[in-house]
């Protein structure tokens, strides 16, 4: 496209050099625009240039583009301007926020699939009436006497109940800021969690001054000097002068503090003063206290040093070495453990309701929880592959694959599995069967499972033995099951080679090594026998020799 004039007589040119595609100037109502020949950054993974207006000297750096007919410009904010035939123009954000401008530069439609609201302006009577449809409902906007689009979203400029001139900016993440003058009033995130200065905070503080981050979430400054960044559900994390980092569930029922450094605390501070919560590191603090109001439980743990300057944490019961970060900007901490060669045994991310959000072993298979209003698990996915690496809990209490359901061999047939699960704090997590008779579907007692965070498995088969399988080492899986009146017991190991050894109640012990013909039996005495024959693992560690 080399020319463009729309309903309005704007005019457009475009030249190009060589076979690009990207013009190499444009000419429109502002002047004439030169693209530099290189590229000076990137947004959202394409090539932006600098492109100078030769008539006012202003520097524009953006992506611009004339594909399909369509003449549209990208700004480093990502923010995607269409010119319309009708001489208007339409504005993409990364989202998908829609606003539409007339030719005579007002705003007519506004979208935001964030939020769920759809607005349209008309302009028949001289004055903008706005009209917000959501869910299904649609009201009128009283009092508006203009609207502007920006980086943040759509403002709106109205009169207040009380005759006050007030700014309403719909932001892009779905929140409502309310500003009389430069100063912001209330603020409502996109799942409704309302903060004023005049009400104050749900936990019963003043405060002094709302502010906005760069991603639009409330910043509030609370009577005293301490900042809290607010959450869209109402959760939050709180940033004390005494040095202290504290998350707060949406419930008020969990909270972690995390005790600072004063080096550490001191640097806070320092980002706090430009509300730069991208810089703020929390990592390895002196303490970190789990506070459960609703269960009356508190966990505080401690940090030190060893000989080698790693970081051992510590509660009086348990004791690892490893990691504790905050990413303060969701409320999320990751416990990373570290086995005793200073090796990753286990990451584990939590949310600020202590929930497990993932947890990834020592083989790096990473698992992600779903969890009902309820905090009980309702999804399982694993990165890796097998029939329970998706599951999802359906109304009937029974987990299924969605895929496995999917199978043509599957169809007319209930792939449901009955069982409880449970994600411990360290990742671990319990499996427990269930059924109404309370055995399993073959008749056989149930089997229940823990899965350890390192990706250790050990099932308690209801019958008395005991399976364990291993995620890393040379013994892929450990049997153990009692024999005879004296209750003796048989121990059975697979190891990962493929090789086979059972250790009988009294002490005699059969193997097979990986990829013999040979079973080879060792008496107590040390006498050995051999034979040509084939062993095999069973289920719960059962062990067949064919001769």
């Amino acid at each position: 496209m080399t020319k463009m004039t729309d309903a309005k007589g704007q005019k457009f040119t475009f030249k190009y050099q060589g076979d690009e595609t990207v013009p190499i100037e444009v000419k429109n109502s502002e002047g004439t625009w030169k693209r530099s020949l290189d590229p000076t950054g990137q947004v959202d993974g394409n090539d932006v240039y600098s492109w100078k207006n030769k008539d006012t000297g202003y520097t524009f750096k953006g992506e611009v583009t004339t594909k399909n007919g369509e003449y549209s410009w990208k700004d480093e904010s990502g923010i995607e301007t269409t010119q319309l035939e009708d001489g208007g123009q339409l504005h993409k954000y990364k989202n998908g926020t829609e606003v539409r401008e007339n030719a005579d530069g007002n705003v007519t439609e506004y979208k935001n699939p964030v939020s769920g609201e759809n607005l349209s302006v008309d302009y028949s009577t001289g004055k903008p009436v706005v009209t917000v449809e959501k869910g299904g409902k649609s009201e009128v906007i009283e009092g508006v006497t203009g609207l502007q689009k920006t980086k943040e979203g759509l403002e709106i400029y109205r009169q207040n109940e009380q005759g006050k001139a007030e700014t309403v900016l719909l932001h892009t993440n779905g929140a409502e800021i309310t500003k009389v003058g430069s100063e912001i009033t209330s603020y409502k995130s996109k799942d409704g969690v309302e903060l004023s200065k005049e009400a104050g905070t749900r936990d019963g503080k003043a405060i002094d001054k709302i502010e906005i981050s760069d991603t639009g979430k409330a910043v509030v400054t609370l009577e005293g000097g301490d900042k809290r960044l607010y959450n869209d559900d109402g959760s939050s994390t709180t940033f004390g002068k005494d040095g202290k980092v504290s998350t707060l569930s949406a419930d008020g029922n969990k909270e972690f503090v995390y005790q600072l450094s004063k080096t550490d605390a001191k640097a806070v501070a320092t980002a706090l003063e430009k509300n730069d919560f991208n810089s703020i590191s929390v990592r390895n603090p002196e303490s970190v206290t789990e506070i459960d109001r609703k269960a009356g439980t508190e966990i505080n743990w401690t940090s030190s040093k060893d000989s080698k300057g790693e970081t051992v944490w510590t509660n009086g019961q348990e004791t690892f070495k490893g990691n504790v970060s905050l990413d303060v900007k969701t409320g999320n901490s990751t416990w990373q453990r570290l086995d005793s060669q200073g090796f990753t045994e286990s990451v584990v991310n939590r949310n600020n309701q202590g929930q497990v959000n993932f947890v990834t072993d020592k083989q790096g298979v990473t698992t992600f929880f779903g969890y009902d209003a309820e905090g009980n698990t309702n999804s399982i996915l694993r990165n890796d592959f097998g029939w329970d690496s998706y599951l999802i809990k359906g109304a009937d209490g029974k987990w299924r694959n969605p895929i496995d359901q999917a199978n043509p061999l599957n169809w007319g047939k209930d792939t449901g599995k009955a069982f409880d699960h449970m994600v411990l704090a360290n990742g671990d997590q319990i499996i427990t069967p269930t059924s109404a008779t309370g055995e399993g579907s073959d008749g056989k007692p149930l089997a229940s499972t823990v899965i350890e965070a390192n990706g250790n498995q050990k099932t308690s088969n209801g019958d008395g033995s005991v399976s364990y399988k291993y995620a890393s080492g040379a013994v892929a899986e450990h049997h153990e099951y009692k024999a005879g009146e004296d209750g003796t017991t048989t121990k059975v190991d697979v190891f990962k080679d493929g090789t086979i050894e059972m250790t009988g109640p009294n002490g005699t012990r059969v193997r097979q090594n990986a990829n013999s013909d040979l079973v080879t039996t060792i008496d107590k005495d040390g006498n050995v026998t051999q034979f040509k024959g084939k062993m095999s693992v069973g289920e719960n560690g059962a062990v067949i020799i064919i001769n």
